[in-house]
């Protein structure tokens, strides 16, 4: 798998533009609330994926995919709570790539360990601004959900990228353990960012 393959491209670029969308909403809701602490969580937060969305020239999707969002919820608070779980989400999944990349190599991919690091830098300050703007009640629900969703979407892309040819039911068993090792190890990092 090369580390942008045929199924997992167009994924990962939404996950781009998505990070970039939340985490650009939310720095500027913390502005114009005065919120430092949070305005630099969230910036800090979409840091990389604003670099690989310039890079990959993928940031003119960017302001439909916000119009989208602020029209999608009507509620401030709403609003608030989907971004950081979209951030969440998005990064999350960027993870799991960098870790399906890995596996497939037996090791750390090469070429990827500054993207690797950064993403997850990023996903560690999105989960401390997450859990600085709701109650743990609250946060512990959109986490999983955000981790489930990625590690899912990860997970189908990468086993139709992989196991083209095998039938069904192999590739639903492969998908199944690809899934549950993401979520498991995103939980890991969701636990050792606490």
């Amino acid at each position: 798998m090369s580390s942008r393959s045929d199924q997992l491209t167009p994924v990962m670029d939404a996950w781009y533009q998505r990070a970039v969308m939340a985490s650009m909403y939310l720095t500027s809701l913390y502005r114009s609330l005065n919120d430092e602490k949070q305005v630099f969580n969230a910036f800090q937060a979409g840091s990389r994926a604003r670099e690989c969305a310039a890079r990959l020239n993928l940031m003119g999707a960017v302001p439909e995919l916000m119009h989208q969002f602020t029209t999608r919820y009507a509620d401030e608070v709403e609003r608030e709570n989907a971004a950081w779980q979209i951030l969440v989400e998005a990064l999350a999944g960027l993870c799991a790539f960098f870790g399906i990349a890995d596996g497939v190599g037996e090791g750390p991919a090469k070429g990827l360990s500054g993207a690797r690091t950064a993403t997850f830098k990023g996903l560690r300050r999105a989960l401390i601004g997450y859990r600085t703007a709701f109650p743990e009640t609250l946060l512990e629900e959109g986490i999983s959900a955000s981790i489930d969703r990625a590690a899912t979407i990860c997970a189908e892309a990468a086993v139709r990228d992989m196991i083209e040819d095998t039938e069904a039911s192999g590739r639903k068993a492969v998908q199944a353990e690809i899934h549950r090792s993401i979520v498991e190890a995103l939980k890991a990092e969701v636990t050792s960012t606490w």
